[in-house]
């Protein structure tokens, strides 16, 4: 994985962490027994994310693709003021 795309993952990872909560339960990364949320390997960066209860969803009906898009929008508004380093706008 490109620098600057990790960059962005662990970027990725601390909105996670930091929007991880009843009401939004995004998956967030779990420490390791170090503390550290990420490891790296010879393939790249590592995190183990937290169990989301439910079902995957892929978006093959109306109510999932509405499910999916009410989701994604709950995530924007919650983020369109937050200062994340390193993540795009």
């Amino acid at each position: 994985m490109p620098a600057t795309r990790q960059r962005s993952f662990l970027a990725g990872l601390r909105v996670a962490r930091h929007h991880s909560g009843p009401a939004s339960p995004p998956g967030a990364p779990l420490p390791t027994i170090g503390g550290n949320v990420v490891v790296t390997t010879g393939e790249g960066p590592l995190t183990l994310l937290s169990w989301v209860d439910g079902r995957e969803l892929v978006g093959d009906t109306a109510v999932e693709q509405q499910l999916i898009g009410s989701t994604l929008a709950l995530v924007h508004r919650a983020l369109a003021t937050a200062d994340v380093p390193d993540t795009e706008r």
